[in-house]
């Protein structure tokens, strides 16, 4: 240990540091980080995913289900709708500005009459009730092209249900922003909308670990184009056939992979007894261990560490002990500092912690007891 080598001027022996448990202070002294576990490949291979994943829409069949969307409302109809959902737009914000102006929510008189409505308080309350159930036909015309999109998600781990759902509030967001000036049909401007919102949550709500929407979507086309070559060609694309199908480069491909990796706990159960399958262990249970560590090493270590912490506090004062803790990572967890590093934290000169090291230093050998524990462990 660190501190005990500063005691006695002496360096530890490198068995005794590559054999001790992997605390902070033992892997400073080792002049390296050594990894506190070596992960197995635990984690499943994203590319065998089940081959029902490929039966996904494609194009054709997305145009077909638009134009039976489309045969339930004729163009002038949609344009109609559209230009009343203009309408209610500019009503909507109409109204937001009147209650920001008024600090509380206007009544249907002033509301209409921020508006130019002519007519009667009743007979804007029955224009206004018209205006929301032509939205909401547009909206319901609709809704079968949202379940036809959120199929193609249904193997992300999401359940349809929520997809659909995510999918009417995108199609809601569309209706509340398309015009019939843009050139296109509802059904086409509304793709965009619904996907994106079907989309996130699936990036979200699927993994343990969340992907940006983008990076989703790249992972989600990989894993279908990687499937769909092993079925046409009978094997499984090279990493430069899969990237030239998806345009993307090898680089960007490696980095969707490993994106996709699934998440494995360290307390999921394994089976364990061999060939029976009898018993059962975690997966930290079956995890080796850094090499040269051993338990009894780790124990005395840990209590090293304590009766050092325990000496400090006894002879210094809480500023100085602190210092030396710092100094020589007596915290679990923490990693050493300089003396330029702890001077910043305390306010004084490198020069001036190095002094008190050195004061502390002389003091700890004094304690007879520590020397003895110390020299042993470094002896050994």
């Amino acid at each position: 240990m660190l501190i005990a080598a500063a005691l006695f001027g002496v360096q530890p022996s490198p068995a005794a540091l590559l054999s001790s448990p992997p605390v902070p202070i033992l892997r400073a002294v080792a002049g390296r980080a050594e990894p506190a576990l070596r992960r197995t490949a635990a984690a499943r291979s994203i590319a065998m995913c089940d081959a029902s994943v490929l039966q996904m829409p494609e194009r054709p069949a997305a145009e077909e289900v638009a134009e039976r969307i489309r045969s339930r409302l004729t163009p002038e109809e949609e344009q109609g709708l559209a230009l009343d959902m203009k309408m209610l737009r500019r009503w909507t914000a109409t109204r937001e500005e009147l209650a920001e102006r008024l600090q509380r929510a206007p009544s249907h008189f002033e509301w209409s009459v921020a508006i130019g409505f002519v007519g009667d308080e009743h007979a804007f309350v029955r224009s206004l009730a018209l205006l929301y159930r032509q939205r909401e036909r547009l909206i319901v015309s609709n809704l079968p092209f949202v379940a036809h999109i959120a199929q193609r998600y249904r193997h992300c781990g999401v359940p349809i249900q929520d997809l659909i759902q995510e999918g009417t509030l995108g199609l809601i967001s569309a209706a509340e922003r398309y015009d019939p000036s843009y050139g296109c049909r509802f059904s086409t401007y509304s793709v965009h909308w619904i996907q994106m919102r079907i989309g996130r949550l699936a990036s979200t709500s699927s993994r343990l670990i969340r992907l940006p929407v983008r990076a989703g979507e790249r992972l989600r086309r990989v894993k279908q184009l990687r499937n769909l070559f092993m079925l046409r060609e009978g094997r499984w694309p090279s990493d430069g056939e899969l990237a030239e199908a998806a345009e993307i480069t090898e680089g960007q491909l490696q980095t969707a992979l490993r994106s996709g990796l699934d998440t494995v706990s360290l307390e999921a159960q394994m089976p364990a007894g061999g060939a029976s399958g009898r018993g059962s262990a975690t997966l930290t249970d079956m995890l080796p261990a850094p090499e040269g560590c051993d338990p009894a090493d780790a124990l005395a270590a840990r209590d090293l560490r304590a009766l050092l912490k325990q000496s400090l506090a006894g002879l210094l004062d809480p500023r100085d002990a602190k210092m030396m803790e710092l100094l020589y990572a007596l915290d679990e967890g923490e990693g050493r500092r300089t003396a330029e590093e702890v001077g910043v934290l305390f306010s004084v000169s490198a020069r001036e912690v190095r002094r008190i090291e050195a004061k502390c230093l002389r003091k700890l050998q004094d304690q007879r007891q520590l020397v003895v524990r110390l020299r042993t462990y470094l002896e050994s």
